[in-house]
């Protein structure tokens, strides 16, 4: 135990532990960039090609300071995204009956 304590008091320790905490803080960032980025594109109806676009990449990254995720990043992303939302929905509709007829749709709560 003495030498786990020794050894979190030096100098080359503190400074991967702070290395370290830049890292985790920095893909934080970049994770909720991506999220963020992505709802964007989702709900404004913006063509996933678009974050390819040299032109879109350039004018991000300069107005953003950020670098632009990937067209693989953003549909990961998407992925990810779409299971919370259906999270959501199904534990909204919990307790209701739902008939799908052509485009009509029925709602019947199975409730008391």
């Amino acid at each position: 135990m003495f030498k786990v304590e020794q050894h979190s008091k030096t100098q080359i320790h503190e400074r991967n532990l702070k290395l370290y905490k830049s890292i985790i803080n920095s893909n934080s960032e970049h994770s909720n960039f991506t999220t963020d980025i992505t709802k964007m594109i989702v709900s404004c109806n913006i063509p996933l090609h678009i974050v390819n676009h040299p032109n879109f990449v350039k004018f991000m990254e300069i107005y953003t300071g950020k670098v632009i995720p990937s067209r693989f990043s953003i549909t990961k992303s998407m992925e990810s995204q779409s299971k919370v939302v259906l999270t959501k929905i199904l534990k909204n509709l919990r307790g209701r009956i739902y008939f799908l007829h052509w485009t009509k749709l029925l709602t019947l709560d199975s409730g008391p």
